[in-house]
């Protein structure tokens, strides 16, 4: 017997009891795993440049230092290497996976920064690559997770940022890339003129912090509980049909019609009604 989308209605009304029983179960599920199995995020960031230094290829040369659109291009060379080095090239992310953390604590606050630096670091682990381990990083899914932008490419202007569980080891990987890219910095020049070549310098304009208690990323358990119920209902119909499906049970006279094409001479009517009134 083919059934209306009226029948399927009522047929899913009579049984209440166990759609009620799908959607409490999809709530409570949804709450239970947003507040006890989800953990809070922190994104974490930090903003530094590269300014220019030009120097003297030979001091006894006597020549003015004028910044010319040579030493800018030259200037624009490192900012260019020093960007894919930063964002895509293996070399200085390894150094960062291997910082020591008591290094950074000795050499962090060397680096130039307009604000000063407030963090103390700490670890049980002696690296930060071991500190990543202990919290379910490789070396891989932590590159994976970082996220490198050039706000103003010419001038050098760069944001690290990631997303991470435990905001202490956040604020100290990124300060990590602050010293290792303090001293590779360090390390490159290009050539201007006969006697002029640029350098550059490595400078924190915004120090790595743990974000305040209103900035920390937390699981929306409203709208978690409200996907719960929704999965709920979707569930119990669908068994609800199911039962429906595989009920073989006859239901009435035309239930015996549509199955067996024969007519029904008589029916036993139920007194289980009437017997109650007695």
């Amino acid at each position: 017997m083919e059934l209306s989308l009226k029948d399927y209605f009522f047929i899913i009304i009579k049984k209440w009891k166990i759609v009620l029983s799908f959607l409490l179960a999809g709530i409570l599920f949804m709450f239970a795993w947003s507040y006890f199995f989800v953990d809070d995020k922190y994104e974490i960031s930090t903003t530094s440049s590269l300014y220019k230094i030009i120097d003297k290829v030979n001091p006894d040369i006597p020549e003015e230092i004028n910044t010319t659109d040579k030493e800018n291009t030259a200037f624009d060379r490192i900012v260019s290497k020093f960007n894919v080095e930063l964002s895509d090239a293996k070399y200085l992310y390894d150094l960062v996976w291997n910082v020591k953390i008591e290094q950074l604590s000795t050499l962090y606050n060397e680096v130039e920064a307009q604000t000063p630096n407030t963090f103390s670091f700490e670890s049980d682990y002696a690296t930060i690559g071991k500190w990543a381990e202990s919290l379910g990083y490789t070396k891989k899914n932590l590159r994976q997770a970082l996220n490198f932008s050039f706000s103003t490419v010419s001038k050098g202007y760069f944001t690290i940022n990631i997303t991470v569980k435990n905001p202490d080891f956040g604020v100290s990987l990124l300060a990590a890339y602050n010293l290792v890219a303090k001293q590779r910095v360090g390390d490159m020049s290009e050539q201007a003129t006969y006697n002029t070549i640029v350098k550059s310098d490595y400078l924190i304009i915004d120090q790595p912090v743990i974000p305040n208690d209103k900035d920390v990323i937390r699981p929306n358990i409203p709208v978690n509980m409200m996907l719960g119920a929704l999965v709920g209902i979707v569930l119990a119909v669908a068994v609800v049909l199911i039962i429906n499906f595989y009920d073989v049970k006859v239901k009435g006279e035309d239930d015996i019609r549509e199955k067996f094409d024969v007519p029904v001479i008589a029916s036993i009517p139920d007194v289980s009604e009437i017997k109650k009134g007695y």
